[in-house]
């Protein structure tokens, strides 16, 4: 417990989870999980992450102070 606040590592954790990493071709075609192209050396493949995870010290609440 810092400043009074409660940690929330299931809604970081949630988050985490939530994070996906995508091969793809150097044009943003997606690949699946065990493709890769003929040529993936000499043309190169890229890594696309969807929901990146960011680890926040306190969550956003919805509640407003006065």
């Amino acid at each position: 417990m810092l400043l009074f606040q409660s940690p929330e590592w299931s809604e970081d954790l949630k988050d985490l989870n939530r994070e996906m990493h995508i091969k793809c071709t150097y044009n943003g075609v997606q690949l699946s999980e065990g493709e890769f192209p003929q040529n993936w050396l000499r043309d190169g493949i890229q890594i696309k992450i969807l929901f990146p995870f960011r680890l926040k010290p306190w969550a956003q609440t919805s509640k407003k102070v006065p």
